[in-house]
């Protein structure tokens, strides 16, 4: 902004000061700077948004790549990518140094031409002015310098063409991005209304766009039921519970939370009327305290406590507290610790329907019956709804649904 407007400043004062017609016509020319910026904009376009795409390419690359160091690793893939890696990094090479060609030549015209029009323009028309007796050596002298310094800070606008063009491409990705998924900002809180724990599920179907994942369910979880959804890997369980929980759309059919129809709710609505617990539990950087948090940042230590103990986590972290440091990703933990620290998380956030996506396939056998416990005990005011492979869990739950081929249907106790 201080580029652009101090050189009209200037000139304003040539215009005032020195001669109007000097001032004036020097401004006219000063114009030709956004206008040839505006055309290469328009040129460069679809470079800017190629560099763009290649960089988040690569970036997408290097995240799947930290994210399984140990998959890769298992198979002997280093090798291979690596030389993936290489080849993307040669594309977003490729693509940054185009757009920096089109900053370059941007650069090249706004010094050569312009610096040189406006140069050439200026003198010759001071000299003009000059010779008419409308100004005096000194004044001519002074347009002459202040035209020269003018130059800089519109090579610094011209120097910004490339970080603007990037900045507008984002821009336009973002506002894209949030125009089809809706905002998320203003989602207020819990909505108002019933707050019965149930969840009612009506003539549902799902199609990632590869053929329906299944069609026309129908489900009903009351208020105080646990109930378990069974099938084999890929039958579209965890696709279901995803919808139920506002992760995924509702395509076709309906699903009411606690009275509501999630349909009316964006998606933060949606996940703020129940508590999901992941196959994969993620746990952040830090201390116990500072994981549990995350459900509720206001949560006093005997809250934490009590968490903890309905997950049946509790006396195995006595000793250590809670603000002991469990290290990257959980690292200084076990597996089944962190999963029962995520189930303790749900029971914080204080929302009574649980949804649990496969609780038991990542932890040990102890723990494994340890959760089943912490299931087994919730009260009245609790309604569950769980995913799962595993028969164990299956004895302490009220209803069984088997998801086969599309199609969800009341099963029989194994």
């Amino acid at each position: 902004m201080a580029a652009i407007i101090i050189p009209f400043i200037v000139l304003f004062y040539v215009s005032i000061s020195i001669d109007l017609l000097l001032g004036i016509t020097i401004i006219l020319l000063c114009f030709l700077i956004p206008i040839f910026l505006f055309l290469f904009m328009k040129f460069f376009r679809k470079t800017s948004a190629h560099s763009r795409r290649e960089r988040a390419a690569l970036a997408d690359r290097y995240l799947d790549a930290i994210r399984n160091l140990e998959t890769i690793r298992l198979f002997g893939a280093g090798a291979r990518i690596e030389a993936q890696l290489r080849e993307q990094g040669e594309r977003n090479r490729g693509a940054v140094m185009r757009l920096l060609a089109g900053n370059q030549l941007v650069i090249v015209v706004v010094d050569g031409l312009f610096s040189l029009v406006l140069i050439c323009c200026t003198a010759a028309l001071t000299i003009a002015r000059f010779r008419a007796g409308a100004i005096d050596l000194p004044d001519a002298l002074t347009t002459m310098f202040l035209t020269v310094l003018l130059i800089e800070p519109l090579t610094q606008v011209a120097g910004f063409f490339y970080v603007g063009m990037g900045g507008l491409a984002s821009q336009k990705a973002i506002a894209a991005y949030l125009a089809s998924r809706g905002s998320i900002a203003s989602h207020g809180g819990l909505p108002s209304g019933s707050r019965e724990g149930s969840i009612v599920v009506d003539s549902l179907s799902f199609d990632y766009g590869r053929g329906a994942v299944f069609t026309n369910v129908g489900l009903t979880v009351r208020q105080g039921t646990k109930a378990a959804i069974i099938g084999r890997s890929g039958a579209g369980k965890t696709t279901l519970l995803e919808v139920i929980n506002g992760t995924l759309p509702v395509q076709t059919g309906s699903v009411r939370i606690a009275g509501r129809s999630i349909e009316g709710l964006s998606p933060v609505q949606t996940r703020s009327l129940t508590a999901k617990v992941s196959q994969r539990t993620w746990l952040f950087t830090g201390s116990i305290a500072d994981n549990l948090r995350v459900a509720k940042p206001e949560a006093t230590d005997d809250e934490m406590w009590q968490a903890l103990r309905r997950a049946y986590v509790a006396d195995e972290f006595a000793a250590i507290g809670l603000h002991a440091d469990i290290g990257e990703q959980g690292g200084l933990i076990s597996g089944g610790q962190a999963q029962r620290i995520s189930l303790a998380r749900a029971f914080l956030s204080g929302r009574k329907i649980l949804l649990l996506d496969e609780p038991t396939s990542q932890v040990d056998i102890e723990s494994e019956a340890r959760i089943i416990e912490a299931i087994e005990s919730l009260g009245s005011e609790w309604t569950l709804l769980v995913v799962t492979h595993g028969r164990a869990i299956l004895r302490v739950v009220d209803e069984i649904w088997r998801l086969s081929d599309g199609v969800l249907e009341r099963g029989d106790r194994p």
